[in-house]
């Protein structure tokens, strides 16, 4: 029974790869009468050749004009303070208890921080509210939680 199963599917396996040879033999024809010169191809599994889909040839790719290269980039030298942003902050609120966004980042410039970034206030707010474990801010008023 697997036997014949085998011999049916191997039959049917050479008679599609022998339809297949002769569709490519014909589409190379039609090619040449066209003057159309065939893609390169890789080989398939009957051992004869195919056009695989994807990206072209390194060869075809190296033509291209190359890009201009990108302007450096600007970076900006990271300000040197003997504390972060964090404690700092938790220092000046333990004095004060509680204060503004907008005070809070005047404590934080008199006492000494220097930011790097273009927005301090940004800087400032995005600690604060990504550490709700530590900072409390409701109603505009920032303390330590």
């Amino acid at each position: 029974m697997k036997s014949d199963k085998l011999k049916q599917f191997v039959s049917l396996l050479d008679g599609l790869l022998k339809e297949k040879a002769e569709l490519e033999a014909r589409l190379e024809e039609i090619n040449r009468a066209l003057g159309i010169s065939s893609a390169p191809s890789v080989p398939g599994p009957s051992g004869k050749s195919t056009r695989r889909p994807g990206r072209p040839p390194k060869s075809a790719a190296a033509t291209q004009p190359e890009k201009a290269p990108k302007a450096a980039r600007k970076t900006r030298k990271r300000a040197e303070n003997g504390a972060s942003l964090k404690e700092t902050v938790i220092g000046i609120l333990k004095q004060a208890k509680s204060l503004s966004r907008q005070e809070l980042l005047e404590a934080v410039k008199a006492g000494g921080y220097k930011f790097s970034a273009t927005d301090p206030l940004n800087s400032l707010s995005t600690l604060i509210y990504s550490n709700r474990k530590i900072f409390n801010a409701k109603s505009g008023v920032i303390s330590l939680a």
